[in-house]
């Protein structure tokens, strides 16, 4: 995530659970479990998304 959007990794920390987080160059790297909301919020940031292809709203699975 750009650094410019801390709002959204502070979401990530309080709504989700961040298993990794490293600076990089180019912004904020996490690697975290999100609820499909929090997950919504962040998606255009999203290297992998398991929720892209989600259909019943419960999860990859």
């Amino acid at each position: 995530m750009p650094y410019e959007r801390g709002d959204l990794v502070a979401a990530a920390h309080s709504e989700g659970e961040v298993h990794k987080e490293e600076h990089r160059p180019e912004g904020t790297f996490l690697v975290a479990e999100l609820g499909p909301q929090t997950a919504a919020r962040l998606a255009d940031y999203a290297e992998h998304n398991p929720w892209a292809d989600d259909r019943d709203g419960h999860g990859p699975g």
